[in-house]
């Protein structure tokens, strides 16, 4: 009888060092041995894997079909199949397979161990090391030969899920790059993570193993106190309770537990937490404290069991600070009904905070308040100031303790004098025909020019006056009987004057207050002209040697432009001087009015 040996099952790998022979791997089922027989007066049999001498064959019994099978039910290794006939005859028929059989039906193993500190609730409070342990033929880690199995060949350990039971879904293996050891870390991370270990041995099995999933919480949660209230320079408040809260913050494993006291506690002090008996705010109020402060603790735990403490020193003052305050004038003052008066130097206004009775302690911020002047200084801080505003102010520091509470400081009124005294004149004065003055029946023309302060008193000496007649000072022809006189308060002068001569005048006035301010006013007053009137009806002889009457009395002798002879020379007439014109001497002086002596008066045009 004769007969043929062939395989059934899932190729794999190729066998290394031999041609064409390839590995049989685990597939849906084992390996089969099939033998193919062409006899047909068959009898009986024997399939399998160990040759057999004539004298040892066992056959089976049986209706031999066709075909039988043999199951390897076994990973081998470099084996041969053998079938064995023999007919109804007693003839005997073998054959046998042309190739070893390589078969590794058995998938290879791994697990992966991981080694890190574990805090609460499934969290590692540390890194996680993680290894790869990879098994093939009977359990051997990591074997490259195997006795009935084939032996590890890949190995790689990842975060990602692969399908692994077909070999072209994993396109190679890192071999971890550091086989044999295969170790990753874990490091930090908010979800947790699967690792997923990878195997395949030299057959072309390939299997996966996986871990739980692992959270992994390195750093303690943080917080911080956070204080609700009107707050001052640095730490201060000012008012009497004070809102605290704890804000407590944890991104990784979330936070489980918080606390604020007064009191101070290790983290292993800590056996519970209240979590603020109002959560989730977490708020507790600070009264009024003294300056030595009240210090707040704040606790919180994350679920992995780490705990962590924050803290807030808080000073509350509700007293407001006292303030004292001083000043002068910066240069000369003048004192009129206790109303004092500064020069253009200013005044110079300093606040001081004295005492702080909530402890906070005076700040350096000082605020000056201002009114009543067009130029006086805008508020600023610092706790002196000048004050240079022309005209009457009122001004008023504030001052502030470290929690903000404030006291305004009295206020000072401020009279800055800068402006000189006005000077001013009656433009009027004597004027008219028979309005005379003096011995000698001629009239001067009086003139009365005041200097006024609205504020301090007129420096009397200081009033004065330069006159000018026609363009250029005129000696012996100024003002001339000049009076000066003061009314009772100080703050008017007078000054009394007679012009005497014709012609056009102005006069430069200078005037001083007590302050040392100075006007200076130039009358330009053109109105003052004298015309020459005779004070009695004048007479003449005409050709005929008749009396004719020459001048009226009160008529025009000179007008406002007329010249007369004086020493031989033409000068511009005048009512107060003697001069002639037309043969007729005027202004003689004799008091009979004999001869040709004409008295004149003079009045404004």
């Amino acid at each position: 009888p004769k007969c043929k040996i062939s395989l059934d099952g899932e190729k794999g790998n190729k066998v290394e060092g031999l041609k064409d022979v390839y590995w049989y791997k685990k597939g849906k089922d084992k390996l089969k041995v099939l033998m193919s027989i062409t006899e047909t007066n068959k009898y009986k049999y024997t399939l399998g894997l160990e040759k057999m001498e004539n004298g040892n064959i066992q056959y089976k019994n049986s209706n031999i079909n066709n075909q039988e099978k043999y199951d390897v039910g076994q990973n081998v290794i470099n084996k041969i199949a053998y079938g064995y006939l023999i007919d109804k005859a007693g003839n005997t028929g073998e054959c046998k397979i042309d190739k070893p059989i390589y078969y590794d039906g058995t998938l290879p193993t791994c697990n992966i161990s991981a080694e890190g500190t574990k805090g609460k609730n499934d969290w590692y409070i540390t890194d996680v090391d993680l290894q790869l342990h990879a098994y093939d033929d009977n359990g051997k880690n990591l074997s490259t030969k195997g006795e009935n199995e084939s032996g590890v060949s890949g190995y790689d350990i990842s975060s990602s899920k692969k399908k692994v039971y077909n070999a072209d879904e994993i396109t190679g293996y890192t071999n971890c790059e550091k086989a044999p050891d295969c170790k990753v870390k874990q490091q930090e991370t908010k979800d947790e993570i699967i690792w997923y270990g990878y195997v395949s041995d030299i057959a072309g099995n390939q299997n996966r193993c996986s871990t739980d999933g692992l959270k992994v919480d390195t750093s303690p949660p943080t917080c911080n106190i956070s204080a609700e209230g009107t707050k001052g320079n640095g730490v201060w408040y000012k008012e009497k309770n004070v809102t605290i809260q704890l804000n407590r913050y944890d991104n990784i494993s979330g936070v489980s537990g918080y606390d604020i006291s007064k009191n101070k506690y290790e983290a292993n002090e800590i056996t519970g937490y209240t979590n603020c008996a109002d959560a989730p705010n977490c708020k507790v109020t600070q009264s009024d404290t003294s300056n030595t402060g009240q210090k707040w603790y704040g606790y919180v735990q994350d679920n992995a069991g780490h705990q962590n403490r924050c803290d807030i020193t808080l000073y509350v003052d509700t007293q407001s600070p006292t303030c004292s305050i001083s000043g002068k004038c910066v240069n000369n003052s003048a004192t009129i009904n206790t109303k004092t008066y500064c020069d253009k130097e200013g005044y110079k206004y300093t606040a001081k905070c004295s005492k702080d009775a909530g402890s906070s302690g005076c700040s350096t911020q000082y605020y000056f308040d201002r009114s009543g002047a067009s130029t006086a200084n805008t508020g600023f801080r610092g706790n002196s100031v000048t004050i240079k505003a022309d005209g009457y102010s009122t001004a008023q520091y504030t001052v502030y303790d470290n929690a903000g509470n404030s006291t305004k400081c009295p206020g000072v009124s401020i009279n800055i004098d800068k402006k000189g005294p006005d000077i001013y004149y009656n433009k009027n004065g004597c004027s008219g025909f028979k309005c005379k003055v003096g011995v000698g029946g001629h009239n001067a023309m009086p003139r009365t020019v005041y200097c006024e302060d609205e504020d301090v008193k007129v420096n009397k000496d200081s009033f004065s006056a330069d006159f000018e007649r026609n363009g250029s000072a005129q000696a012996g022809e100024g003002a001339r009987e000049r009076v000066i006189s003061v009314d009772s308060n100080g703050k008017i002068v007078e000054m009394v004057y007679h012009y005497l001569t014709n012609g056009y005048k102005h006069t430069v006035f200078f005037c001083t207050d007590e302050l040392g301010n100075t006007t200076q006013d130039t009358v330009e007053d053109y109105d003052i002209l004298c015309r020459c009137r005779a004070s009695n009806d004048v007479y003449i002889k005409n050709d005929k040697g008749k009396k004719e009457l020459k001048y009226k009395a009160g008529g025009v002798v000179i007008g406002v432009d007329g010249t007369c002879e004086k020493d031989g020379k033409v000068v511009q007439c005048n009512c107060g001087n003697e001069h002639t014109r037309g043969g007729y001497t005027f202004n003689k002086g004799i008091k009979n009015g004999s001869g040709t002596d004409l008295y004149l008066s003079c009045a404004t045009t």
